[in-house]
């Protein structure tokens, strides 16, 4: 079962990179003699960077883009990307899916400039707060991980990262307004942004007024009624309950810090209680020793 499915994911990514119609990619790949094999595994490898001639493990995302999200705004519920507030992550694929035409690999090359975009601002804040010698910057630059997520993978934590990265250095430079909306900007794109939030807001509470708070609040809230305006006007209910709903239970299949716990106990509501308590605990224990200094 799971070789017909990796053979199918592969067939279906050489299909949204434009290959189908190549007769390596038509046949099954098991009937094409050892070098012909490989040649379809690896197309266009003298063309491409290490990172970027490796199809078959554009999964999710790659999916998502050469889609450009049509199918996504009528599935509710199945893909990630259509309960995020904004569907913001559907009209980021759909631009470049009509930027590309559709290819993954000039995709590639465009998350590979947004990859550079993201170390730049990342190495700008190690080097504006000082928290690292200046030799250990280089080390920001060998994670296989990241080079994966961005150019082989094309996940919407790249965006999401980098309007993150992008809002932390204008608050850096005490661009608090602007900084607030696109660090809600980022929110749309990927949820798991606002872990950030808590050490975010004392920050604002410490460097600005209770009034600067507030209308800097507004306004990351003024974004996400903006971006939700179609679907507020259409299904208010619908729409604030599944976009903005905390409590879903994720799937076992995709997790990776917990494929130790059994899944009857994964999709608990105690284990979800339980980190959520730690969570918290681990905030406030945080903000007395650490933010509060």
């Amino acid at each position: 079962g799971q070789h017909g499915a990796g053979a199918a994911s592969e067939g279906a990514s050489r299909e949204y990179a434009g290959e189908a119609s190549r007769p390596e990619a038509a046949a099954p790949l098991r009937r094409l003699p050892a070098a012909r094999r490989r040649r379809a595994r690896r197309p266009h490898r003298r063309l491409r960077p290490l990172y970027q001639d490796r199809l078959g493990r554009l999964h999710v995302s790659g999916r998502c883009f050469s889609g450009g999200g049509e199918g996504l705004h009528q599935d509710r519920g199945r893909h990630r990307a259509a309960r995020l507030p904004g569907r913001l992550p559907l009209r980021v694929y759909s631009a470049i899916k009509f930027l590309t035409a559709g290819q993954v690999f000039p995709a590639q090359i465009l998350f590979g400039v947004l990859y550079l975009v993201n170390l730049s601002l990342v190495l700008l804040l190690y080097i504006k707060t000082e928290v690292l010698p200046w030799w250990a910057l280089g080390l920001l630059c060998l994670s296989r991980r990241v080079h994966s997520i961005f150019v082989l993978r094309l996940f919407n934590d790249c965006v999401a990262m980098t309007l993150l990265h992008a809002a932390m250095v204008l608050i850096v430079y005490h661009k608090w307004y602007l900084g607030l909306i696109i660090f809600s900007g980022a929110v749309s794109v990927k949820m798991n942004v606002l872990l950030f939030a808590p050490s975010l807001f004392l920050l604002m509470l410490k460097a600005m007024s209770i009034r600067g708070v507030f209308l800097a609040l507004l306004g990351a809230a003024g974004v996400q009624v903006l971006l939700g305006i179609p679907f507020l006007l259409s299904h208010l209910v619908e729409y604030i309950s599944r976009a903005f709903n905390l409590g879903r239970v994720f799937i076992h299949f995709w997790s990776v810090n917990f494929k130790f716990i059994p899944e009857k106990y994964f999709v608990s509501k105690e284990l979800a209680i339980g980190l959520l308590i730690f969570h918290l605990t681990t905030l406030m224990v945080f903000a007395h020793f650490k933010w509060f200094k």
